[in-house]
């Protein structure tokens, strides 16, 4: 999450409505990131102010999804985001074929794919004190039809603000998601030594604090 937050706020980022260099540097950031993670699920996802969407995730052992969802510009709405259209668009990345990018479905005028107006904006405003703060926002379980196998995962949830501006729900620029395997967790704990109940903690360049521990 901080490689994300620290882009953010490196400079004054137009809206990738009204800039679409701004939303390619995103979907660029969004997808290294990932990578970094050994394509692991499930997955880095991006919610921006303004509409725009950008999230990558497992689809098969050999392939990932990129989905892009580009509405039209918020200034040309003249800040009204529901007079903006909202589009999206869906890649599949081989990533055992060097990465051969094959196209998926293009959707327009897709308006179940809005955030702004839509319970998803309330949602991530309450998990994170109105864009105050980073938050673990709970854990979840994911499926793999193929193996049968569930994985469980803890997702955190950060706000994004651009530079020089304050930590307040009206500077908003949106909100990074990723998880961590709780499988993972555990092998660090294994691999740390460590014993039944006891508790290792680390803390974010934020500064919270986040604990774990082996039972």
């Amino acid at each position: 999450l901080d490689l994300m937050t620290n882009y953010t706020s490196s400079r004054r980022w137009p809206w990738p409505s009204d800039d679409r260099a701004t939303f390619d540097a995103f979907v660029t950031r969004a997808e290294a990131i990932f990578q970094m993670r050994e394509l692991k699920a499930p997955g880095v996802l991006l919610y921006f102010w303004d509409n725009a969407r950008v999230s990558f995730d497992p689809f098969t052992a050999t392939m990932y999804r990129q989905m892009m969802v580009l509405p039209t510009s918020i200034t040309a709405a003249g800040g009204d985001f529901e007079r903006q259209r909202i589009d999206k668009n869906l890649t599949y990345i081989d990533h055992a074929n060097n990465f051969q990018r094959i196209a998926g479905d293009y959707t327009a005028n897709s308006e179940h794919d809005r955030t702004r107006g839509q319970p998803i904006e309330t949602l991530l405003l309450t998990m994170t004190a109105s864009g105050r703060q980073a938050t673990i926002a709970g854990i979840f379980d994911r499926s793999d039809n193929t193996t049968n196998r569930v994985d469980s995962h803890v997702t955190f949830i950060a706000p994004l603000y651009r530079l020089g501006e304050a930590r307040i729900t009206a500077n908003l620029y949106g909100f990074v998601a990723t998880s961590l395997s709780i499988e993972d967790v555990n092998v660090f704990l294994a691999e740390s030594r460590a014993t039944p109940n006891s508790e290792a903690f680390a803390a974010d360049a934020s500064g919270y604090l986040y604990g774990s521990s082996i039972l």
